[in-house]
Protein backbone atom coordinates (compact mmCIF):
# COMPACT_ATOMS: atom_id res chain seq x y z
CA UNK A 1 0.00 0.00 0.00
CA UNK A 2 0.94 3.37 -0.68
CA UNK A 3 1.90 5.72 2.06
CA UNK A 4 3.46 9.12 2.13
CA UNK A 5 2.24 12.65 1.65
CA UNK A 6 0.02 14.15 -1.01
CA UNK A 7 -0.92 17.61 -1.85
CA UNK A 8 -4.06 19.27 -3.38
CA UNK A 9 -3.94 22.48 -5.29
CA UNK A 10 -7.44 23.95 -6.69
CA UNK A 11 -7.19 26.69 -8.66
CA UNK A 12 -10.19 28.81 -10.81
CA UNK A 13 -9.52 29.40 -14.59
CA UNK A 14 -8.54 32.54 -15.05
CA UNK A 15 -7.58 33.58 -11.32
CA UNK A 16 -3.69 33.70 -10.71
CA UNK A 17 -4.05 32.86 -6.88
CA UNK A 18 -5.19 29.61 -5.21
CA UNK A 19 -8.42 28.85 -4.40
CA UNK A 20 -7.79 25.99 -1.97
CA UNK A 21 -4.87 24.27 -1.06
CA UNK A 22 -5.24 21.05 1.43
CA UNK A 23 -2.07 19.04 2.60
CA UNK A 24 -2.33 15.43 3.92
CA UNK A 25 -0.96 12.15 4.24
CA UNK A 26 -2.15 8.52 2.76
CA UNK A 27 -3.79 6.05 5.36
CA UNK A 28 -3.76 2.58 4.58
CA UNK A 29 -3.73 3.79 0.87
CA UNK A 30 -6.09 6.39 0.61
CA UNK A 31 -6.74 9.84 1.64
CA UNK A 32 -10.28 12.25 0.85
CA UNK A 33 -10.36 15.72 0.12
CA UNK A 34 -13.51 17.77 1.08
CA UNK A 35 -13.63 20.62 -1.69
CA UNK A 36 -16.86 22.55 -0.40
CA UNK A 37 -18.89 24.23 -2.36
CA UNK A 38 -17.20 25.95 -4.75
CA UNK A 39 -18.72 28.65 -6.87
CA UNK A 40 -19.79 28.78 -10.91
CA UNK A 41 -17.01 28.56 -12.67
CA UNK A 42 -14.12 26.14 -14.20
CA UNK A 43 -11.73 25.01 -11.88
CA UNK A 44 -8.42 23.19 -12.37
CA UNK A 45 -7.43 20.48 -9.46
CA UNK A 46 -4.30 19.03 -9.58
CA UNK A 47 -3.31 16.18 -7.10
CA UNK A 48 0.94 15.41 -6.33
CA UNK A 49 1.93 12.43 -4.41
CA UNK A 50 5.66 12.75 -2.94
CA UNK A 51 5.91 8.96 -3.21
CA UNK A 52 7.33 6.67 -0.74
CA UNK A 53 10.46 3.90 -0.37
CA UNK A 54 8.36 1.57 -2.97
CA UNK A 55 6.20 3.71 -4.74
CA UNK A 56 7.01 6.28 -7.65
CA UNK A 57 5.81 9.79 -6.97
CA UNK A 58 2.97 11.51 -9.08
CA UNK A 59 1.16 14.39 -10.47
CA UNK A 60 -2.54 14.26 -11.84
CA UNK A 61 -4.84 17.40 -13.36
CA UNK A 62 -8.62 17.41 -13.96
CA UNK A 63 -10.77 20.10 -15.05
CA UNK A 64 -14.54 20.72 -14.10
CA UNK A 65 -16.84 23.26 -14.36
CA UNK A 66 -19.57 23.80 -11.55
CA UNK A 67 -23.04 25.01 -12.87
CA UNK A 68 -25.70 26.21 -10.19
Amino acid sequence: MPTGKVKLVLRKVGNKGFHKVKRGSLTKGSRTFNLGRPGKGKYKVVVKYAGDTNHLKSKTVKRFRVRR
